[in-house]
């Protein structure tokens, strides 16, 4: 990742309008356990409190540019929350070669399609489109070809890493629905529903666990439940907690094993409801 420090973080001129929003957080990279191996990931950060989590769908815990900017030094990078803001995303994973510069030819005609802001992710090997987009919800991941894979994100409940480390000189943002769209409809992207609705199942002590619902939730999301507990969310409904994390584990393809494994960690809070339970694998 290029060097920003609170002297010299300046973005390029195109993302402009992000800085007039409050959606801005801190991000660290972290280790976790994720399919039975440890993966890095990028964690949000409050910037107004460094060692509390961001949340995406809490406001509350996001701040402006300039304060983001102030403590930039104190992450491995800054953010921008994309609930509410209009903004819409490619991510674009695996598809530049981080010491040649060469990008993969189906990443580039997806830029010159979009036409719009594109920069290097924070791995050097990756890259993000960012433009304007206000069509239906999108929050999707599949995999393009020769290990390139595509997220795409509209009204997505998530956020995004900002490097401000811009390919090409594109000077400003333009709405990218209709390619959005058009990838989404060519990559077949769509969410597994039956009879109009997500369904998965998972096998607890002899009973069955079926996860039904159309609303994802974010991986930065189900992390920060998963380490810390329900709390205040979902007005403290610690069993609805449960069931959320269950069925995101499940959504994003988790075995039940796995998922079961997780729920009973007891350094992880989700299970101290479990716990509370006479017979815990039951409960």
């Amino acid at each position: 990742m290029v060097d920003r420090t609170a002297e010299n973080w300046n973005l390029p001129l195109a993302l402009a309008p992000l800085t007039t929003k409050d959606n801005w957080v801190g991000w660290r990279y972290e280790r976790k356990k994720k399919k039975g191996k440890h993966d890095v990931t990028k964690v949000p950060y409050q910037v107004r409190s460094p060692l509390t989590h961001a949340r995406s769908n809490d406001p509350s815990t996001w701040a402006s540019y300039a304060e983001a900017v102030a403590v930039a030094d104190r992450f491995d990078g800054i953010g921008f929350m994309l609930p509410g803001s209009g903004i819409a995303a490619f991510d674009l994973d695996d598809c530049r070669d981080p010491t040649s510069g060469t990008i993969h030819p189906w990443a580039q005609g997806l830029i010159e399609r979009a036409a719009s802001y594109a920069e290097i992710t924070p791995s050097n090997k990756g890259l993000r489109i960012i433009g304007f987009g206000t069509g239906p919800d999108i929050h999707t991941k599949t995999p393009v070809r020769d290990g390139v894979s595509c997220e795409i994100y509209r009204n997505a409940t998530r956020y995004i890493t900002m490097t401000g480390n811009q390919l090409g000189d594109t000077a400003a943002l333009v709405n990218i629905d209709a390619v959005i769209d058009a990838v989404a409809s060519e990559l077949n992207v769509a969410k597994p529903k039956t009879n109009g609705s997500f369904k998965s199942t998972i096998e607890i002590d002899g009973g069955e666990f079926v996860a039904d619902d159309d609303e994802d939730i974010p991986d930065d999301e189900l992390v920060d439940l998963i380490k810390n507990g329900c709390g205040e969310r979902y007005g403290g409904d610690r069993s609805r907690a449960v069931w959320r994390v269950i069925h995101g584990l499940l959504r994003r393809g988790d075995k039940p094993e796995v998922v079961l494994k997780i729920i009973l960690d007891k350094e992880n809070k989700i299970s101290e409801h479990i716990y509370d339970k006479p017979n815990p694998e039951a409960a």
